[in-house]
């Protein structure tokens, strides 16, 4: 059964698309994707789309500005890749290579960076999970618009966002290590937080810079 709904949505003289996706939540989530001008809304089951648009009313003016604060990772064919501005040139394969991105069309830019975040996560993750002593993981990387990742330890099982690719390599060391030291401490208090500053001493400085979208903070400290 589907339950999506699209339809458009109007503010301030302005056309946006908006996506209603019907599932067992207690509440009305809403999203707002700059890049794709959408609203992604996820409302529990038999809400009616005129309660979803009464709200969404109040809360576009708020998300808009939101996303519009924020930094965006692409520009005039370019796109920062884990920190660099790397330059995208159509050619006759994917990959990324001589920090450049190469793609046969557009829609495959994203195949591109996904490959290419999974890679270095699998390597990194492996690498703290012995230095931290962990259990070892599966990775998955998908669309997080709330979080950078997050840590199934009964199932082993890390899950990262997509947009961790266009960070420096620090940024998403600290990303793992944090997801990483869940495993040992299940909570965010006090221990935990010891834990991830033992491993990655400058990890709230790393953390502000991803909260505030400054892709390239950190490069000094690349090895």
């Amino acid at each position: 059964m589907n339950n999506d709904i699209s339809s458009e949505y109007y503010y301030n003289f302005d056309n946006y698309k908006v996506l209603i996706t019907y599932k067992r939540v207690r509440n009305i989530i809403y999203h707002y994707d700059k890049e794709k001008r959408l609203f992604k809304i996820s409302a529990p089951y038999h809400t009616s789309q005129k309660t979803i648009y009464k709200h969404l009313d109040k809360f576009a003016p708020r998300l808009i500005a939101r996303a519009n604060k924020r930094a965006s990772p692409r520009q005039e064919n370019a796109i920062y890749v884990f920190g660099e501005l790397t330059p995208i040139e159509i050619g006759n394969k994917n990959v990324y290579q001589d920090q450049k991105i190469i793609i046969k069309k557009h829609e495959d830019l994203n195949k591109v960076l996904k490959k290419i975040l999974i890679e270095y996560l699998t390597k990194r993750v492996k690498e703290y999970e012995t230095i931290m002593n962990t259990s070892h993981h599966k990775i998955t990387v998908r669309d997080m618009k709330t979080r950078h990742g997050s840590n199934s330890y009964y199932k082993n099982h890390l899950s990262f966002a997509m947009s961790l690719v266009h960070y420096s390599y620090p940024i998403i060391d600290s990303v793992i290590i944090h997801e990483l030291a869940h495993d040992l401490h299940h909570n965010h208090g006090q221990r935990f937080y010891d834990c991830v500053l033992k491993y990655c001493p400058n990890y709230k400085a790393l953390k502000k810079a991803l909260d505030n979208t400054k892709f390239n903070y950190g490069k000094d400290q690349q090895k």
